[in-house]
C-alpha cells in the first residue's frame, strides 16, 4: 500500500518532480476497494481515502463513503481535495484543470 512518502520514494526525494507529474505512480490502487478490504481484516484501525471532489459526482462520493462507513463500523474518513493540475484533469477526459472557484463549488454541494 502507498505511504506518506510514496511521491518522494518514487521520484528520488524530489517532491517537485512528483507534483509536476501529478503524482503519477504514487498511488496505483483504487482507494475505496482497498479500504473495504482493510475494514474486513482490522477492528481498530482508522481508515481514510483521498477522492477528488472536483471530478467525482457528489452522489457517487456520498454513496461510496456511506458504504465504507457501514463496512468499517464507522472507521472511515474522506480527505476532501479539489485536485491538483492539468495532468489530473486529463485522467478524467478534461483538457484543463478547472479554475479555483469552479473546483470549490462542488465540495460545497
Amino acid at each position: 500500500l502507498p505511504d506518506g512518502l510514496a511521491v518522494e520514494d518514487s521520484y528520488g526525494d524530489d517532491l517537485r518532480t512528483g507534483v509536476g507529474l501529478g503524482g503519477q505512480g504514487a498511488v496505483a490502487l483504487e482507494p475505496a476497494s482497498v479500504i473495504a478490504t482493510m475494514a474486513a481484516v482490522t477492528e481498530h484501525l482508522g481508515l481514510g481515502a483521498t477522492i477528488s471532489a472536483t471530478y467525482y459526482p457528489p452522489y457517487h462520493v456520498a454513496r461510496v463513503f456511506a458504504t465504507l462507513d457501514q463496512l468499517s463500523g464507522g472507521r472511515v474518513s474522506w480527505n476532501v481535495v479539489t485536485s491538483l493540475n492539468d495532468a489530473e484533469a486529463r485522467n478524467f477526459g478534461i483538457d484543463q484543470h478547472l479554475e479555483h472557484d469552479a473546483r470549490y463549488d462542488r465540495p460545497d454541494e
